[in-house]
Order: structure tokens, then C-alpha cells, then sequence
């Protein structure tokens, strides 16, 4: 493996673990205690929590699903079993649901 090989590929766990430590601390609360949760914008009025649920079960077990209407889209918060879970989902930057791609972001208390 050449010098210039070995270098991008250190510079790209660097940079993967960067994202991490970034993305881990955007879903640890300020005061200390970690919210397993994650958010999805935009979402259709036609797409349900089962429809949510199923799609993020992949990355981890989905606890509860709240849905919440501004005009003609949703606003939902998906809690997770687990930290991991939800930083994984992360990860992933959009799902897809029921034909739709949606964004996933972090829960900001």
C-alpha cells in the first residue's frame, strides 16, 4: 500500500470519528443525561407511525413514535431503546418511508 493510500484512509477513519464525537454530542442533552432520539422533518401527512416504526426498527428498537402536524407536513420525534441506536440511525442521514426520503436529524433539547 502506497504513503499517499495509507494517509487517506487514516485522514478517513479520522474524519468518520470526527462525525461520530460531532453527531454523539448533538444527541447528549446539555444537562448531562443522553436522549436516544431522533428527529424527522418534513415528513407527509399520509405516512403513519407504523409506516416510521418499521423503517427505523433497523437501526435499533424504536420505543415509541410521536407525530406532530404543521400544515401540510409532520414533525416526528422517534425514541429508541438505546444511544447507539439512535446515533447509528444518524449515520444514515435519511430513511426512506413509504416512497418519501426523509431527512433524520438530532434531537436538540
Amino acid at each position: 500500500m502506497s504513503l499517499e493510500a495509507v494517509f487517506l484512509v487514516e485522514l478517513t477513519n479520522s474524519v468518520h470519528l470526527a462525525i461520530f464525537k460531532i453527531i454523539k454530542s448533538l444527541v447528549v442533552s446539555e444537562s448531562g443525561s443522553s436522549s436516544a432520539a431522533v428527529v424527522l422533518n418534513d415528513v407527509p401527512l399520509g405516512v403513519f407511525a407504523t409506516n416510521i416504526k418499521t423503517a427505523l426498527n433497523v437501526f435499533g428498537g424504536v420505543t415509541y413514535v410521536v407525530l406532530k402536524p404543521a400544515d401540510i407536513w409532520q414533525y416526528v420525534i422517534i425514541y429508541f431503546k438505546k444511544l447507539d441506536s439512535a446515533v447509528s440511525a444518524l449515520n444514515y442521514w435519511l430513511v426512506l418511508v413509504n416512497k418519501n426520503s426523509i431527512k433524520i436529524l438530532p434531537l436538540v433539547n
